[in-house]
């Protein structure tokens, strides 16, 4: 299967076009599995701020600020942006055969 291609080429048009939130109604945690809930309650209770990070062209993470901060690091922006794209890419059924 080929990898798709991502629509935001240079790491500033991925940066300029996250859209970065901490609202609950946008995070929706308590739809996410048990396994992340977890993970994220455990990073909640060492201090950090989780936010979700989306595109308008469909990409989206779940990544916890930097220290100190509301926002997460750009360098973790673009790779979860680039990991979008690698999973999308990926299908976990095709070992299966």
């Amino acid at each position: 299967m080929a990898a798709t291609t991502p629509r935001h080429t240079t790491y500033a048009d991925i940066l300029f076009h996250a859209l970065v939130s901490d609202q609950p109604e946008i995070l929706q945690v308590e739809t996410l599995t048990p396994a992340v809930q977890a993970h994220i309650a455990d990073g909640r209770a060492a201090g950090l701020h989780l936010v979700s990070v989306r595109w308008l062209t469909g990409e989206f993470a779940y990544l916890f600020a930097e220290p100190g901060t509301d926002m997460p690091a750009p360098e973790k922006v673009i790779a979860a942006y680039h990991q979008c794209h690698w999973a999308s890419a990926v299908n976990p059924t095709e070992n299966l055969k």
